[in-house]
């Protein structure tokens, strides 16, 4: 609306020039056609949570001081009329936001969202360039920020590098969004909010084995505690603490704050979890409910750890031109 969005959108054309033919163009004049070897760059301001309407970009257009951009159309009428070959072309994403304050919502992920559904292949994880109040400027370093996202966005369609290796200073994922050093997906959120309930369950458990709870396994307890390592519940929860908890709860910052790492941790904590489930009825001979249970639970999160970072395609050669919208 204000020129910010337009000036990222150069940038990012700057960082795609590098390895393909590049064209920028303003929404309202934007091909509603992709070929397949065609790559598409989808941005624009976050406006109420998400991409831009009619009413918000007249609200938005009533505090300009100079002229506007895309005042009529904007990118959410442009992807209802989007027509996407169906040999899948690559596309990627991003959006201007304020840094103060933090809000919640992104256009750039409704953009990704859309496009995934229209057939497209996500090159790169949504992106967020920040401005400095409504009218902007820019912040500092955004733009080398979007000419590096341009650059890994051609590396990606070019067969180069995977998009988390990249260079520290103007290629790094967005960083600015709140508790997050990456791109969190849905598949990231269940991950974390999995672990982090079997964390806050399994301190539960510790505490219970902790001070020795009298009726912890039912009727059985006192015999259980006999089988138990050197005869000590404290023992028991000390383990579970190590075994169970801690690597749950790192997986679930890990996946929250949307950490290539997270898969890793999560595959680790889910065999922990099931190994413990195992190690536990060999020790204590006995059956409830809740190990079945707590069994399913680490192989979800083995799941979802593995198929963590299956939403980045692999790549393969284009034959052609690339367009760039904004």
């Amino acid at each position: 609306m204000f020129g910010n969005t337009q000036e990222v959108a150069r940038a990012v054309a700057e960082g795609l020039a590098a390895h393909l033919p590049v064209e920028t163009v303003e929404v309202s004049d934007a091909p509603v056609t992709v070929a397949d070897d065609q790559v598409l760059v989808v941005g624009g301001p976050t406006h109420a949570f998400s991409m831009s309407r009619a009413r918000t970009r007249q609200d938005a257009a009533a505090q300009a001081t100079a002229s506007v951009v895309s005042r009529g159309t904007g990118v959410r009428e442009y992807l209802d009329r989007l027509e996407v070959a169906p040999g899948q072309p690559w596309a990627a994403s991003f959006d201007t936001k304020v840094e103060r304050p933090r809000l919640p919502g992104s256009a750039a992920r409704a953009i990704e969202q859309r496009l995934r559904r229209k057939g497209c292949r996500i090159a790169h994880p949504a992106q967020t360039f920040r401005v400095r109040g409504t009218t902007g400027p820019l912040s500092a370093g955004e733009l080398g920020r979007a000419r590096g996202f341009g650059e890994r966005i051609g590396e990606r369609v070019t067969g180069g590098t995977q998009p988390d290796q990249t260079k520290p200073d103007q290629t790094k994922p967005d960083q600015t969004e709140p508790g997050g050093s990456g791109h969190r997906t849905t598949r990231h959120t269940l991950l974390a909010l999995l672990a982090a309930l079997m964390a806050v369950g399994g301190v539960g458990g510790a505490v219970g084995l902790f001070v020795g709870a009298p009726d912890f396994f039912g009727p059985d307890t006192a015999e259980i505690y006999s089988r138990l390592p050197f005869e000590s519940p404290q023992f028991a929860g000390a383990a579970l603490l190590v075994a169970v908890v801690l690597p749950m709860a790192v997986t679930a910052v890990l996946a929250w704050r949307g950490s290539r790492h997270a898969a890793a941790a999560g595959a680790a904590a889910g065999t922990v979890l099931v190994g413990w489930i195992i190690v536990q009825l060999a020790f204590i001979g006995a059956v409830f409910w809740l190990q079945p249970a707590c069994a399913a639970v680490g192989l979800v999160v083995n799941y979802l750890a593995i198929t963590l970072n299956r939403s980045v395609e692999p790549a393969r050669p284009l034959r052609r031109s690339v367009a760039s919208r904004r």
